[in-house]
């Protein structure tokens, strides 16, 4: 066998060795760094928000399998017609003997999508407000016309309720149909300062300080929001 076969031969074993040492490598790396699924990713999040959701309705994962509260249709819930006048007429002993029953009134709607908080937002009933505000957050949900609790509540010049639902977790940022937020449609001065003011907080630490109670006592200093 001459010089030139086994300059060959052995040319050949080295290219394979390190096609194969680069293969080996190539392996390890992707086992360290794994690629993400963009839809696992997503789902995960959205799985996230939705828990986040749940808690700061006050219901367990368990309780909404069990029996989910929130309706499909308005007055889905025997005795939420009842119930949302009692709110309307600022009936507070009848709404508190209603909650007793089942916090799920709460989560009732009329044929316009307003539920109790935005019943009370807007008529100003602000201890009944906070009333709902302690059995569950719903400051961001919406109406046909995708106004907030918090849109009305400016729009109709309620200070202590925006002032209230602020401290909650209310999103001064959300806008209607028409693209307005609640700062372009109150015509308070003190209103407009405060929802011009406020800024983003995470939502686990307006949800802890909501739970350590020390929100509910303290509705004079405009804490910041989250979108819920």
């Amino acid at each position: 066998m001459n010089k030139d076969n086994i300059s060959n031969i052995n040319s050949t074993i080295n290219s394979k060795k390190e096609t194969k040492e680069q293969k080996t490598h190539s392996k390890e790396k992707n086992q360290k760094n794994p690629k993400q699924d963009p839809k696992k990713s997503k789902r995960k999040l959205l799985l996230i928000d939705q828990i986040k959701y749940l808690s700061s309705n006050g219901i367990t994962i368990r309780q909404y399998i069990d029996n989910n509260p929130f309706p499909k249709r308005p007055f889905e819930l025997k005795g939420s017609e009842e119930f949302l006048d009692y709110v309307k007429f600022n009936n507070f002993e009848m709404v508190n003997q209603a909650l007793d029953i089942t916090i799920a009134f709460l989560y009732q709607y009329d044929y316009y999508k307003q539920t109790a908080f935005h019943w009370a937002a807007k008529l100003g009933y602000e201890k009944m407000l906070e009333m709902f505000l302690n059995f569950s957050r719903r400051c961001n949900v919406y109406d046909k016309k995708m106004r907030t609790p918090l849109y009305l509540a400016a729009m109709n010049n309620q200070k202590r309720c925006v002032e209230l639902l602020l401290n909650r977790g209310g999103n001064p940022f959300l806008c209607d149909k028409e693209g307005k937020k609640p700062e372009d449609v109150t015509t308070n001065t003190d209103i407009k300062i405060l929802l011009q003011t406020t800024t983003e907080k995470p939502f686990n630490e307006i949800y802890k300080e909501d739970n350590n109670g020390k929100n509910s006592k303290n509705t004079n200093k405009v804490k910041k929001y989250t979108v819920i």
